[in-house]
């Protein structure tokens, strides 16, 4: 991964998508927001006991320091499932928009920023280079289970004709086996 400081933020980008033209994408750190602690400055985590103001004015730094359009910004309600949800207009006036019960946005309309959250769980990029479409996905243990990124990549390929072999995908930080036992029967 990449990692670049820009306006106070600390971002990491995957180094096989950092120069596809048309595409803007980044896992954020907890550098350069607005939150106290315990959320230590850049919490994007609406769910939590920071202020929700917090949290927007994060969404808002964030966008700035990207050079993307805050009010078209799409999240998920993230609910560790292999739902995937198309994204088929550009979110406007009331930001962010949030996709209920959605752990992977799908989309082919430029500028709209679209916002996954972990703690300790995968957030994937897909890039359809040739058609231009790119979903953002979280997978835990259960999303893995349920098999999202097949789930992923069927939705990019009923919707823009995406062919497997025109995506690259970028993979972020997460927890490792070392640090998270699970039970034989999970392993079945």
């Amino acid at each position: 991964m990449i990692t670049e400081e820009v306006k106070g933020l600390k971002l990491l980008k995957f180094e096989n998508l950092a120069g596809e033209a048309g595409l803007v994408h980044a896992v954020s750190t907890r550098s350069g927001g607005v939150s106290p602690a315990p959320y230590h400055s850049l919490n994007l985590g609406f769910g939590t006991r920071d202020l929700p103001d917090n949290a927007l004015k994060n969404l808002k730094i964030l966008c700035d320091g990207m050079g993307l359009p805050f009010e078209r910004t799409v999240r998920m309600r993230q609910a560790h499932t292999s739902n995937v949800r198309v994204i088929e207009t550009a979110a406007s006036g009331i930001a962010p928009y949030a996709a209920e019960d959605t752990d992977a946005l799908v989309t082919n309309i430029k500028s709209v920023p679209m916002l996954a959250l972990s703690a300790d769980c995968a957030l994937t990029v897909f890039y359809d280079r040739v058609r231009g479409a790119a979903a953002v996905c979280h997978s835990g243990w259960r999303g893995a289970v349920l098999n999202i990124y097949s789930q992923v990549l069927a939705v990019m390929r009923l919707r823009f004709g995406t062919e497997p072999g025109d995506v690259l995908a970028g993979v972020s930080p997460m927890i490792s086996a070392e640090n998270y036992p699970v039970k034989d029967d999970l392993l079945e």
